[in-house]
């Protein structure tokens, strides 16, 4: 297990349908986790020392001038956890190598004859560097940390990665068609979209006080938030608000400044908290330029909120556009702006989307659908290399 929103669920399935053996975690800590003959959960081994060094180099490694603003640690630290993990692949049939973690786990397992799959949660690499190096180039020249463009070393090992695997395995439309783009063959990816906790995320009878359009997410240049700035700005609705909920990367700090008075941020929330947020939202827009998905999206349909999304997104794989909410191309601000006028003067309209989109969601795309699915592809995946 890497860094991933979906982690949690596709343990939980994998587990409930009783053929998980063995999990190892990079965060918090370096973990490992066996199931027993009893499907229950056994700690094997905690690498304490992982933690503590991890964090003493990060600590260290901002104080470097220039070449702090690249995460170069990312890619001894992660090489480290990898081969760490080589040595606890025994008794599996499948190995599931999440992306930037796993090289060496992943070759170690195709020589034991293991089928391997990489979770590679976000598109290609080299489309992700194509859409982001330009932003960077127009918005923050001189940011003091690029947290979107990574270094070529770990570039060239989640090149390695995609070779290695039998499978990559993506969350979204946008994702398999950028591996495709880039060359690999259509037969070697396939995706599963994800899913959203129905019971957790559910509409709350609650009158709108106002129009409120809220993004909800890392606030940065990839998840297109100038493009979403910009366009509020230009609309000046009356008793409108845009919120905005999430960390604030140093990137955008001037950006934000210059739109002061144009949105008010909420500040960080907590998982739990976000259904409240949604349920006082008109409408969520997550305008990404390069998300390979965005629970986001489900989130906010689940609590009967119609959502405006990129093509660059999983929008396209469950929004019905016009029916659930809005899809519309990147950094397409006029697009942006005739969709968030539209729904501002058609609320009831509004509001019919947002049940749409509950219904849409309870149909098709709960933590169960996502389990089965998965299975699914995993079972064609195994039969596909054992032929």
């Amino acid at each position: 297990m890497g860094p991933g929103q979906h982690q949690k669920y596709m343990v939980s399935e994998l587990h409930q349908r009783g053929v998980l053996r063995r999990v190892v975690y990079s965060w918090p800590e370096l973990e490992i986790w066996d199931v027993n003959a009893q499907n229950e959960f056994l700690l094997k081994k905690r690498f304490g020392w992982y933690r503590r060094l991890t964090w003493l180099t990060w600590a260290l490694w901002r104080r470097v001038p220039r070449w702090g603003r690249y995460d170069y640690p990312k890619v001894a630290l992660w090489s480290l956890f990898d081969r760490i993990v080589c040595r606890y692949l025994d008794g599996c049939d499948v190995f599931i190598g999440w992306s930037q973690v796993s090289l060496h786990s992943l070759r170690k397992a195709r020589e034991r004859g293991i089928v391997t799959i990489l979770e590679h949660p976000m598109s290609h690499v080299l489309t992700r560097l194509s859409l982001m190096q330009p932003e960077y180039e127009r918005f923050a020249p001189h940011a003091s940390w690029y947290f979107n463009l990574w270094p070529r070393p770990m570039v060239k090992r989640m090149l390695r990665e995609y070779e290695s695997a039998h499978m990559i395995h993506v969350c979204s439309t946008f994702a398999r068609k950028s591996f495709i783009e880039q060359g690999v063959p259509p037969e070697r990816v396939t995706s599963t979209p994800l899913m959203v906790d129905t019971d957790l995320f559910r509409p709350i009878t609650s009158e709108k006080e106002r129009f409120v359009a809220l993004y909800c997410g890392r606030i940065d240049l990839l998840k297109g938030v100038p493009y979403l700035l910009k366009a509020f700005a230009e609309l000046r609705l009356p008793d409108a608000e845009l919120w905005l909920v999430g960390p604030v990367l140093p990137e955008m700090s001037s950006m934000l400044r210059s739109y002061d008075g144009c949105f008010v941020y909420r500040g960080m929330a907590r998982h739990e908290e976000l259904p409240e947020l949604y349920n006082r939202a008109s409408v969520v827009v997550f305008p990404s330029l390069n998300d390979g998905f965005g629970l986001v999206i489900l989130e906010a349909m689940a609590c009967g909120v119609p959502v405006i999304a990129t093509e660059n997104t999983g929008g396209p794989d469950v929004i019905r556009d016009g029916v659930d909410g809005f899809i519309i191309p990147i950094w397409d601000v006029e697009a942006l702006k005739e969709r968030l006028l539209w729904l501002y003067e058609h609320r009831d309209a509004c509001r019919e989307m947002g049940v749409n989109a509950r219904k849409r969601v309870e149909e098709n795309f709960t933590v169960r659908h996502y389990g089965e699915r998965l299975m699914a592809n995993i079972e064609a995946v195994v039969r596909r290399v054992r032929g």
